[in-house]
């Protein structure tokens, strides 16, 4: 894992005289936006059981960590469906309660947050260590480190966003408002590239799993 304080001088020096715990909270607050946009920050979910007459699943969040998004969802490691719910009601309005031996798709919501896994048609039967899913997640208010895989290969565009959170500070002896929407350009363009990318990835995997 990579300390926030181990990104702080890269902050000061495009933000001299920037305290330390202001930069360190900059750096965190672009991190979090980096991961919410992209959804490169990925992590698998314990394996869990299938309980009969069980739609909905609480998801437990790694230690730090909220998730922002279920990538996708196995049962017996077989890939199942993504769906909305505005899908779902244009097929069957009746799908909520709709039974089945195994689920074959699952509810995609588009949430700040993720707590819940919605699975239909509603199992039958309990089923012991059935449900696998990867999740997006994004590190928490309260985090002290990002994942060292996320930081490395993000740093330019975690740095820039927290260099134009700094610089766009009002009335502070470091405030540039000239330079920092270069860095906040910067920043975006790195986060929506990495977006375009985790997203066609997901789409990909979405229609490979409705072909089969």
């Amino acid at each position: 894992m990579i300390e926030l304080t181990d990104l702080i001088p890269e902050v000061q020096a495009a933000a001299t005289s920037c305290p330390g715990f202001t930069a360190e909270r900059a750096v965190l607050a672009a991190a979090i936006e980096f991961a919410d946009m992209s959804w490169c920050l990925q992590e698998e979910h314990d394996v869990f059981d299938l309980e009969e007459g069980v739609a909905e699943y609480e998801l437990d969040a790694p230690s730090r960590h909220r998730i922002t998004g279920i990538v996708n969802v196995r049962i017996n490691g077989e890939p199942i469906f993504p769906y909305t719910s505005a899908e779902k009601d244009r097929q069957d309005t009746d799908w909520r309660t709709v039974t089945g031996e195994y689920p074959t798709w699952y509810l995609r919501e588009l949430s700040p947050t993720v707590k819940l896994v919605k699975l239909y048609p509603v199992p039958l039967a309990d089923v012991d260590d059935a449900v696998a899913l990867l999740m997006a997640v994004s590190p928490a208010r309260n985090a002290t480190r990002i994942d060292d895989r996320f930081g490395e290969e993000h740093y330019d565009s975690i740095i820039s966003g927290a260099i134009s959170r700094v610089l766009m500070l009002p009335n502070k002896e470091w405030t540039n408002l000239v330079t920092a929407p270069v860095y906040r350009n910067t920043f975006l363009d790195y986060a929506y590239s990495a977006r375009s990318l985790t997203m066609n990835d997901i789409l990909r995997q979405t229609l490979d799993t409705r072909s089969i």
